[in-house]
């Protein structure tokens, strides 16, 4: 996409706090980008009301943004910016403005409406709890570089670093000296004198002293 214009390419943002137009009514919010795109007014209304349905907004077009609940207005933006077919949507901690209950409830209907669509969502948080339910492939960032690549599960039981590691999920740190491979496992002593076996990630490198860490076991 470095070749193409911003306002050339297909993708879509929702924002963090969700940005609608206060003097304009559901279906022309939604309708927005189409209108000026210069779409014709039958078939801005036609994909307007396809949209609403498809989020579970049918009949409420007609309303005000300061007339719908925190999750109605989360769907308007959303169907904002699925109207427009991108090939890709941002969305920026678009749950943050949101209260507890209705967060976890928000997370939910993202995941459905991510399955419904088939476009592919890059979803921004800081809460380590929406990345883990909503994503298939999480990017655990550091001081602006990727500590890992990877789904949940491989984050969460084989972290790579020890950034991941404490971040992602509660844990014990153990720290030791490694004393024998077998197999897929090193042998750890720890400082209090336990045995332990833990997983080898990647190629192992001896050094003196000997030191590992046991990072989460399943």
């Amino acid at each position: 996409m470095a070749t193409v214009a911003p306002n050339r390419r297909p993708v879509n943002m929702v924002f963090q706090h969700l940005a609608l137009f206060p003097m304009m009514s559901v279906a022309e919010n939604v309708g927005y980008g189409l209108a000026r795109r210069g779409v014709k007014a039958g078939e801005i209304k036609s994909k307007v009301d396809a949209m609403l349905a498809r989020v579970g907004l049918a009949g409420a077009g007609n309303k005000r943004p300061d007339q719908l609940s925190g999750g109605q207005k989360q769907r308007v933006a959303i169907a904002r910016a699925l109207v427009l077919e991108p090939a890709l949507l941002l969305l920026d901690e678009p749950l943050g403005a949101l209260d507890l209950k209705l967060r976890e409830h928000m997370k939910i209907e993202l995941k459905q409406l991510q399955a419904a669509f088939g476009t592919t969502f890059v979803y921004i948080t800081h809460d380590q709890s929406e990345a883990l339910v909503l994503s298939d492939h999480v990017a655990v960032m550091n001081a602006g570089r990727f500590e890992q690549v990877g789904t949940p599960q491989q984050l969460y039981y084989e972290p790579q670093t020890p950034f991941v590691a404490g971040f992602v999920g509660a844990n014990n740190r153990l720290a030791g000296r490694a004393s024998q491979v077998s197999g897929d496992l090193v042998e750890i002593t720890t400082e209090q004198g336990l045995q332990l076996f833990a997983p080898g990630a990647g190629e192992l490198h001896w050094a003196t002293p000997r030191r590992a860490s046991c990072g989460r076991r399943p």
